[in-house]
């Protein structure tokens, strides 16, 4: 059996084995991996990057106060996986109760064996109909959901009908997006992506943020007093009207 490897997050902070330490003490179990179904195509399978947890750092740190915890026990729920850097980089922006498991998501739902959890956060994947199955059971679920995904999902036939009962918000960023292929994922070329070409970033892509109206609320509320390093590089957006040019759907 292969041993895990200790990958450094940052100070005082390390990855291994499955759980995520911070100064030695255990903060969350977490697992790395996500269902798939078997069904996904390998081009979905990206890395999140560390600026677009960082553009939505402001709005889990309003939920966990206003939840009365800390932010380091707030937990966060990723149903999706790529390479399991979910955990790793959403502990850099702060955050250590992720949960990430290797599982079928679709089978813990349908068994009601989904995890306790405060919000979810997660960038799924874009082919068949993962984000429709996602928007239906986000809805349903009752939490906060932060999805990202390209612009053209709001065009869906499905998007509308989808997010009936949650109160809509949008994090576009000033920036494209840029993600991480995983490993073994082709370039439209059809050759294998490595180090040099790992970089990706096809589609203008932002945050789909839903709520409770309450939630949504609270959230415009805190923006009016938020530190300026928490709202730099991005926009929000109370509508999709409202997103900028460069991130419309043509």
């Amino acid at each position: 059996r292969r041993k895990s490897r200790r990958i450094k997050v940052m100070p005082r902070v390390l990855v291994r084995a499955g759980k995520i330490r911070r100064g030695g003490g255990v903060v969350g179990a977490v697992a790395t991996s996500v269902s798939r179904e078997g069904r996904v195509d390998m081009a979905d399978s990206v890395e999140t990057p560390v600026v677009a947890y960082q553009h939505i750092k402001g709005f889990l740190l309003q939920l966990a106060e206003s939840l009365g915890k800390p932010s380091e026990h707030l937990r966060i729920y990723d149903p999706y996986f790529a390479e399991g850097g979910t955990v790793r980089r959403m502990a850099e922006v702060g955050f250590w109760r992720v949960i990430n498991r290797r599982e079928d998501f679709y089978e813990a739902v349908r068994v009601g064996a989904v995890p306790d959890h405060d919000v979810v956060v997660t960038n799924p994947p874009y082919s068949g109909d993962h984000v429709e199955k996602f928007l239906t059971w986000a809805v349903a679920n009752g939490k906060p959901w932060f999805l990202l995904v390209p612009n053209f999902f709001y065009m869906k036939d499905y998007y509308s009908k989808c997010i009936a009962g949650s109160s809509m918000l949008y994090v576009a960023p000033a920036k494209r997006y840029t993600y991480i292929a995983s490993k073994g994922v082709a370039a439209a070329s059809g050759q294998l992506r490595n180090k040099k070409t790992a970089a990706t970033s096809p589609f203008p892509s932002f945050w789909y943020v839903g709520s409770s109206a309450a939630q949504r609320e609270a959230w415009l509320t805190w923006l009016g007093t938020a530190p300026s390093e928490l709202t730099q590089g991005w926009a929000l957006c109370r509508s999709l009207e409202d997103l900028p040019q460069d991130v419309r759907d043509a």
